[in-house]
């Protein structure tokens, strides 16, 4: 696991939620705007759960169970780096993405079959 990955789930891990709550107050008087009305201002990475968008995806069994030993394999990693546990839903699912569509976009096109312009995917 990178040590990009890991800071960013032990960053997750150790925020306290009453720090969180000051913050949202504080926020929201600085800005007059609510955190659900901020969230779409914010990177992914710091909107709560509850306020992000569910997508549904349609799996069969096979790529669940990839996933899920995937899950399990980053989570087993992260504690034993001691960094504890990772949130599926809070840290995982989001990286998972993350790294596709940052990191191997292209190499993602074209394992999709599609032609790619490397100068408009970088």
């Amino acid at each position: 696991m990178s040590e990009d990955l890991k800071e960013r789930f032990s960053d997750h891990q150790s925020q306290d939620s009453d720090k969180n709550a000051e913050d949202t107050e504080t926020a929201e008087e600085k800005t007059g705007q609510t955190e659900t009305e901020a969230a779409d201002s914010r990177p992914k990475a710091d909107i709560p759960v509850r306020d992000r968008n569910q997508v549904t995806m349609y799996l069969g069994n096979d790529r669940e169970d990839d996933i899920s030993k995937l899950f399990q394999e980053a989570n087993a990693q992260s504690v034993l780096a001691g960094g504890g546990e990772i949130s599926k839903n809070d840290e995982f699912y989001p990286a998972l993405v993350d790294f596709v569509t940052d990191h191997k976009r292209t190499e993602f096109l074209k394992f999709l079959g599609l032609e790619v312009d490397t100068d408009e995917t970088e």
